[in-house]
């Protein structure tokens, strides 16, 4: 087991903007623990979440986690929720307090390419393959608290989660 922060931390690479993620370990313990993937977050929602389907028609929603650590840093991670916790995610505002459980998830994605992009070298329109890195959320709680409003956020303490979908690779995954 690795103890520690999974970071962020933006950077340019060729004119480009780009987030990377890391782990910052603290302890490492040999165990004999079968979930070899687990990490828990608490922080505040920082961007409005995108609800969307999958190509398979599985329901998504794209959420941006900002975790708090010493010395005014925030660490901003992409989390994404399925089915019946996207539905829920999709209702939260930016600053609603949220701890979550899940999973770090690696998938490849080729977006459009732009029309004056050059380094596409697909013939079906489409970009670069790329490689997003995220939080698949098994399981979520909110508090009602809102980091920007000063007061409780639209009721969702407590919202219903785990709908069993989470552990089932998605469509695009590898």
């Amino acid at each position: 087991q690795i103890f520690g922060q999974y970071r962020s931390n933006n950077y340019n690479k060729d004119g480009n903007r780009h987030l990377g993620l890391y782990v910052s370990a603290f302890a490492v313990r040999k165990t004999t623990h079968t979930d070899n993937n687990h990490i828990q977050v608490d922080g505040y929602v920082c961007n409005t979440p995108f609800l969307r389907e999958t190509p398979g028609g599985r329901k998504i929603t794209e959420v941006k986690i900002a975790v708090n650590r010493s010395h005014n840093i925030s660490d901003y991670l992409p989390c994404i929720f399925w089915e019946k916790d996207a539905e829920a995610a999709a209702q939260f505002a930016p600053g609603d307090h949220v701890t979550l459980e899940g999973r770090i998830q690696s998938r490849i994605y080729y977006p459009k390419a732009a029309q004056n992009e050059n380094s596409s070298d697909r013939s079906d329109g489409k970009g670069k393959e790329r490689i997003a890195y995220e939080v698949s959320v098994r399981s979520f709680l909110t508090d009602g608290t809102n980091n920007k409003e000063k007061k409780p956020a639209v009721s969702k303490e407590k919202m219903p989660s785990g709908t069993g979908n989470q552990d089932k690779k998605p469509d695009n995954e590898k």
